[in-house]
């Protein structure tokens, strides 16, 4: 029998925290092999964080996760929570 390890909240927390200083308020809740996370980031309407606010989506979050030895689940979810302030919200396992 594979003992297959289950993913610890903490250290995703950590990880991403230390991998993506831009991200704040993370949460992590975990539930047999995935788990959930939230996260708020600046989501200003200017061009230039609309830009970084994607780059951070499409790119640097899968490849922290990836880096940390976890995978996306599902698609990354965004929402906006306010003017100047999105929430971004995933599921991971580890891979």
């Amino acid at each position: 029998m594979v003992n297959t390890p289950l993913p610890d909240g903490q250290t995703v927390t950590r990880r991403l925290a230390l991998s993506l200083p831009s991200l704040k308020e993370i949460v992590t809740e975990c539930s047999g092999a995935s788990c959930t996370v939230s996260a708020k980031a600046a989501g200003s309407r200017n061009e230039g964080d609309q830009q970084g606010l994607e780059q951070m989506v499409s790119n640097d979050i899968p490849t922290a996760l990836s880096q940390s030895g976890y995978t996306l689940i599902e698609p990354l979810q965004i929402e906006e929570t306010g003017a100047d302030e999105t929430r971004i919200l995933l599921r991971i396992s580890i891979a």
